[in-house]
């Protein structure tokens, strides 16, 4: 037998005497909430593996009885405990068995008990796998994050990540029981990624209700008696089971919140039909400032929401797109510093694939980047147009010199580190530009969806695109065969602005 073997056989050792109880002399009395459990242990174990049972086993913590020593640890669960005792006999912890929230806590436990080795493993663990556990149950491992110092260095990226997946957190089956000082730090970001400020309100909204009373008093019209509407079924649409004490409950719950929503990105026809019912919660100034919308309370920057909601692409792929609209062809935007917005026009799986379709949707817009993806392999390819689409003629010459077309492997999975990921020449995304001025004029035609480059190099007909030539962007034969129709699966217009 080797050295491995008889360290197995040690730990095997123990572990049967933990499980036995024979001989022990500590009862440890473990408790979470009706949960309880006592565990026969020994006192020199304890002493040897934990310093602050070391501590506790030498002063007076402890309460004898019939010549055992009782110890009660109410603050922690017999799950919990059993597998930390486990460890302290056999030196054996499985996390990857655990649900995050119970590795959070046996790394509480293990530090309150002085068990250092251990607590700073789980906790090399937990900042490792932290995202996992936040998919996995977001409201409880936040709460956990924010509640104890230990997790300081996690707090940020928290917030950020839930800020990039912002429907894990708020659709959670446990959000309203979420604290408030939490939810005011991730309302407070600008990076939140929920693209309608609308929603953001309603979900405040149903939060601030959850913690009204138990019940609203409210007086029925006709027959003047009062009425109890339990808090679960109140109906925020029917005001005239409010009264001016439900409304003042509500402000004061709500008041914190009201200077952190981006009233300025709700629509005025959204705010009177939906939010002014809500007057009596929002301070005088504060409404005036809404409905007039000069905003003089207000120095918050509209969110820079990455949202994407693409049937082809990810949001990755809008920071190569900006970096090239500003000539970056080295060290481009990443998702935080790209300066551009992409606002969805058009599908044509959804809005119909013909030319009428998408000059009705798109024309008079402005910038549009058009993005395609090919039936037969994924293929994305497509271009960017700085100016507006606009077929009031037949036909006519657009001037527009800082155009250009693109291809992407579909295959390769991007990130916010792209410019780092592709391992060779087949992975990079190819830009195609204008290889002459002379050739920055090109033709809009009606009778054509989005068409690039004066001899027709991309044009878009229906489900098919295809190149009739590539005399103004020569780099396209790198990823298209002139003359060849291409069948599309879908394409796709965005709006671009600054």
């Amino acid at each position: 037998m080797d050295e491995y073997n008889f360290l197995q056989e040690l730990s095997n050792d123990l572990g049967e005497l933990f499980s036995s109880g024979n001989n022990c002399d500590v009862i440890i009395q473990a408790e979470e909430n009706e949960n309880k459990k006592e565990f026969y242990t020994h006192s020199l174990i304890l002493c040897s593996r934990s310093t602050y049972f070391k501590a506790a086993l030498s002063k007076n913590w402890i309460h004898n009885e019939n010549g055992m020593i009782i110890f009660k640890k109410p603050n922690i669960s017999p799950e919990i405990m059993n597998h930390l005792l486990k460890y302290l006999y056999s030196g054996i912890i499985e996390l990857d068995k655990q649900r995050g929230v119970n590795v959070f806590k046996l790394f509480i436990a293990s530090d309150e008990l002085g068990i250092k080795k251990l607590s700073d493993y789980i906790l090399n663990y937990i900042i490792g796998k932290y995202e996992i556990y936040i998919k996995e149950d977001p409201i409880d491992i936040l709460q956990i994050i924010f509640k104890y110092e230990h997790f300081n260095s996690l707090r940020n990226n928290s917030l950020e990540f839930i800020s990039e997946n912002p429907k894990i957190f708020f659709e959670s089956t446990k959000f309203l029981s979420i604290e408030k000082s939490i939810l005011i730090k991730l309302i407070q970001r600008d990076d939140l990624e929920i693209h309608d400020e609308y929603e953001i309100w309603n979900y405040i909204l149903k939060w601030g209700i959850e913690r009204m009373s138990s019940s609203l008093t409210t007086t029925e019209n006709n027959n003047n008696h009062n009425i109890i509407i339990n808090n679960n079924n109140i109906d925020i649409n029917n005001f005239s089971n409010w009264n001016l004490e439900n409304f003042f409950e509500l402000k004061n719950i709500l008041h914190d919140f009201l200077l952190h929503i981006r009233w300025f990105q709700i629509s005025s026809k959204i705010f009177y039909q939906q939010i002014s019912p809500f007057k009596p919660i929002f301070p005088d100034y504060l409404y005036k400032d809404i409905i007039t919308k000069n905003f003089k309370y207000f120095s918050l920057k509209p969110r820079k929401s990455i949202y994407c909601n693409s049937k082809i692409i990810t949001k990755f792929h809008l920071p190569i797109f900006s970096s090239w609209i500003d000539y970056k062809e080295k060290n481009f935007y990443n998702i935080k510093t790209m300066p551009y917005h992409f606002e969805l026009l058009y599908r044509a799986s959804r809005d119909g694939f013909s030319s009428t379709n998408f000059h009705n949707l798109c024309d008079n817009k402005g910038s549009t980047i058009i993005i395609c993806k090919l039936k037969d392999n994924g293929t994305i390819i497509g271009g960017y147009n700085p100016n507006s689409w606009n077929c009031n003629d037949n036909e006519f010459l657009v001037k527009s010199e800082d155009s250009y077309l693109f291809y992407f492997n579909n295959n390769i999975i991007l990130d916010d580190d792209f410019d780092k990921s592709f391992t060779d020449d087949d992975d990079e995304p190819i830009i195609a530009r204008l290889a002459n001025k002379n050739y920055d004029k090109y033709l809009y035609n009606s009778n054509y969806g989005p068409t690039f480059g004066t001899g027709f190099e991309i044009i878009i007909e229906n489900d098919i695109i295809k190149c009739d030539n590539i005399t103004s962007y020569p780099k396209l034969l790198a990823f298209i065969n002139p003359r060849q129709i291409y069948f599309l699966e879908d394409y796709e217009v965005y709006k671009v602005t600054k």
